[in-house]
């Protein structure tokens, strides 16, 4: 099959046909899967702009939010990841946030309006980038075509070696959700 390579964002869920000359991104997206260890070259946007590498998170559990700025559900889950933020030992679990919209202006505006307490970047669009890859989704569409999504939110568990463990972690306002995290993570 060939497919043309589209970023198309729609509400909360952005869609990426996914080239079949491609194969580079095709063999990141294997290496993101639940079970594979991130690779050390993922980075993320600060609000100053400059980047951060992976590797300040290796050696603590990390719990990932990937959000929009019009995801009403992302929105409802900030004060419960920041009380989560705010009671965590910081040795042990790092909560950080990855907003995956287009435009780094309004992630910065909404962050702000929206009180995020814990480390929160941008996801950036390059395809390269393991940590915005980690947000995607396959799916087939009605026409049987191949297609790669990111929803929000998303919650992602990685342990402290790097390895995925959940790529879709229950929701922080699910009545399980600290049992199911603590069930991962001892101190």
């Amino acid at each position: 099959m060939n497919y043309k390579t589209i970023f198309l964002l729609i509400g909360s869920c952005a869609i990426l046909s996914l080239s079949a000359q491609n194969k580079a991104l095709k063999l990141l997206l294997a290496s993101v899967e639940k079970g594979q260890e991130l690779p050390e070259t993922a980075w993320l946007i600060q609000s100053d702009g400059d980047t951060t590498s992976y590797r300040q998170f290796k050696g603590k559990w990390l719990f990932v939010n990937y959000w929009t700025a019009g995801c009403k559900p992302c929105i409802k889950g900030f004060p419960k990841l920041n009380e989560l933020y705010s009671k965590a030992n910081a040795d042990t679990l790092q909560i950080i946030g990855i907003y995956v919209g287009k435009d780094i202006k309004r992630w910065k505006k909404a962050r702000n309006r929206y009180d995020i307490q814990f480390p929160d970047f941008y996801g950036g669009w390059s395809q390269n980038n393991p940590f915005l890859a980690l947000s995607f989704k396959h799916i087939v569409d009605q026409s049987g075509n191949q297609k790669i999504i990111t929803e929000t939110p998303q919650y992602v568990l990685i342990d402290s070696d790097g390895t995925i463990v959940e790529k879709s972690f229950q929701s922080p306002n699910s009545h399980s959700f600290t049992k199911a995290l603590t069930s991962y993570i001892k101190d």
